[in-house]
């Protein structure tokens, strides 16, 4: 998570400190958000399972043992939450919008003019066509680490995988990502 949650505000919440448990959940939305998105490919879809994953995360805290990272619990939580929702739901791939994985990052930072905005939009868009055409496996770790702001011991653990997969998959990753962005540069 981009800022890492301490063991004492964790535990804090696990004892029923309201303001400890609004911490928490605020600060683990976007990871869980990014990692339902992910698995969906749908912004409706993902921000329901992102709504069960939070209250799972809510009602479950107490059950955390400190035993991995707590970015790695909150990334099973939303994952088996979008498994439920998908079970329940019954769906499959579906068509992804242009706009389903948001790109805060790449946002302007200043004044733009109406050309630098619908050139920024274009790249944003391009961006995001991008990954959504990378495997499942080499777009999870992107969005993990990027988005998610996790480590790569973070996103191994996670995941159930070796720190060393994960560093392979993050580099076939951007290689795939800049492969498919040249390609659809080329289209454009």
């Amino acid at each position: 998570m981009a800022k890492t949650l301490d063991e004492i505000t964790i535990k804090r919440a696990q004892r029923g400190d309201q303001a400890a448990v609004e911490t928490v959940l605020l600060r683990c939305e976007p990871l869980v958000y990014h990692v339902c998105l992910g698995t969906l490919r749908n912004r409706e879809d993902a921000h329901d399972a992102a709504q069960d994953a939070l209250l799972k995360i809510y009602l479950n805290l107490g059950k955390f043992q400190f035993q991995s990272a707590f970015s790695s619990w909150v990334y099973r939580v939303a994952t088996n939450a979008c498994l439920d929702f998908l079970r329940r739901n019954k769906r499959h791939k579906r068509a992804v919008s242009q706009e389903e994985i948001p790109m805060e990052a790449t946002q302007p930072s200043h004044e733009s003019g109406p050309e630098e905005l619908a050139l920024d939009r274009d790249r944003r868009l391009l961006v995001q066509k991008a990954l959504m055409s990378l495997e499942k496996r080499h777009r999870e770790v992107l969005l993990l680490l990027e988005y998610g702001g996790l480590s790569y011991q973070e996103i191994a653990q996670a995941l159930e995988i070796q720190v060393g997969t994960v560093k392979s998959r993050v580099f076939r990753a951007r290689a795939a990502l800049a492969k498919a962005l040249k390609e659809l540069e080329l289209l454009s």
